[in-house]
């Protein structure tokens, strides 16, 4: 079983009944049937799916598909184990997309980073 899959069965449990493969098929179905792009939210947990690794592994999934990706940082929320990823998690993720990007491919896989959102002190959690 792939990294990925197992990992994800941990950080979304409905995995398991409804495979990443699978939910890429159909959205890539749809997108197919509409012609449109179909978007990914990647977010990112520092040391545990921030990696160029990881990258590789979601741009496998992705390739030659008509996709866009947007990379979130973990917000951190009180009583997770999860934080953002620091500084080299955005750069270390999105070099190993720009590695998976085959310039043979009809489609290439859009990557945009968010900017981190700032913890803010009048909200509480």
């Amino acid at each position: 079983m792939p990294r990925a899959t197992s990992l994800r069965d941990v950080l979304v449990p409905i995995n398991r009944k409804y495979p990443v493969n699978d939910l890429v098929e159909a959205a890539q179905a749809y997108g197919a049937r509409t012609g449109r792009r179909v978007s990914y939210e990647w977010v990112m947990l520092a040391g545990v799916n921030d990696t160029e690794r990881d990258a590789r592994e979601l741009g496998g999934l992705l390739k030659r598909k008509l996709a866009h990706v947007n990379l979130i940082p973990f917000n951190p929320v009180e009583d997770t184990p999860y934080h953002a990823p620091g500084p080299q998690g955005h750069p270390c993720l999105q070099r190993g997309w720009s590695r998976r990007r085959d310039s043979t491919s009809p489609f290439e896989t859009r990557v945009v980073a968010r900017p981190m959102r700032r913890a803010d002190s009048s909200t509480s959690v």
